[in-house]
């Protein structure tokens, strides 16, 4: 039953992964949101400056995800 389970949870993701990439295209004109998720480290503590309205979530525009986002291209 879990082999089972398993390959049903595989089948699914590569079916949400398919629809992603033939879906693509459809999509590319208008920015996509990215959220990222984690810690303190994520956020960007300790890699100065900080942004203002993050109060004391201390995020800075050089954290992994704001960078991943530029970097990339058509993402806010």
């Amino acid at each position: 039953m879990r082999k089972f389970t398993s390959v049903v949870v595989a089948a699914a993701m590569a079916l949400v992964a398919m629809e992603a990439v033939v879906g693509a295209p459809a999509r590319a004109a208008a920015p996509q949101e990215y959220v990222a998720l984690g810690d303190s480290y994520a956020s960007g503590v300790g890699a100065f400056p900080y942004d203002s309205a993050s109060g004391a979530c201390l995020r800075s525009p050089r954290s992994y995800p704001r960078l991943l986002a530029s970097s990339v291209g058509g993402y806010t």
